[in-house]
């Protein structure tokens, strides 16, 4: 595996800070194949599972859909959660550029 092949984790701060504002966040996960399940989850649990889990920047196609956090939960799922809009013209790897 390639360095441009591995995820971009981030920290807990780092994850939280590119959840959108309000009370529910938007999540989706690909149990199986081809099927995709989505879920409004309380703010607070969803900062819950970053805390508990491992949050990475997601790919490109879950990025485009404003879901730019993967989130590898305790069962070894990737949860995809909702993220707010990186400012014009920047992507979220540059947001947490930690160079």
């Amino acid at each position: 595996m390639s360095d441009d092949d591995k995820p971009a984790i981030l920290t807990a701060d780092e994850a939280i800070a590119m959840l959108p504002e309000g009370a529910w966040v938007h999540t989706f996960s690909n149990p199986f194949g081809g099927m995709m399940i989505g879920a409004a989850w309380s703010r607070e649990h969803v900062i819950e599972a970053i805390r508990a889990g491992t949050a990475e920047l997601s790919g490109a196609t879950a990025t485009r859909m404003n879901h730019g956090i993967a989130l590898r939960t305790s069962a070894g799922r990737r949860l995809f959660v909702e993220t707010k809009k990186p400012a014009p013209g920047v992507t979220f790897e540059e947001e947490v550029d930690r160079s």
